[in-house]
């Protein structure tokens, strides 16, 4: 019993000592740089990201209220049949009248 004590550890088949040594050991080696431009990264990810991904939901938020409320036929519609668009010649006319 006493043998099974001594060779089982919590962390697989090594002792956790060891398996932190040789994580410490990576992490001094090369792995001391994989390590730092990873959480670079990790911070800087938000940074870039959230300020592109804001700007592309609220573009399409914009051009979802434009279409749902302000213009659901069309930019070219609404130009075109307002009393006063630059497009209808009889516009100052009806605008006089008013």
């Amino acid at each position: 019993m006493q043998h099974v004590i001594d060779h089982t550890y919590l962390c697989g088949y090594t002792p956790c000592h060891e398996l932190l040594d040789a994580t410490v050991a990576w992490l001094l080696g090369r792995g001391l740089a994989v390590t730092g431009v990873a959480a670079l990264v990790l911070l800087l990810f938000p940074t870039l990201f959230v300020p592109i991904l804001r700007s592309n939901v609220n573009y399409f938020a914009d051009r979802r209220m434009r279409q749902l409320y302000n213009a659901p036929y069309g930019t070219n519609h609404y130009g075109a049949s307002h009393p006063w668009s630059e497009h209808d010649d009889g516009a100052f006319a009806r605008a006089e009248k008013l």
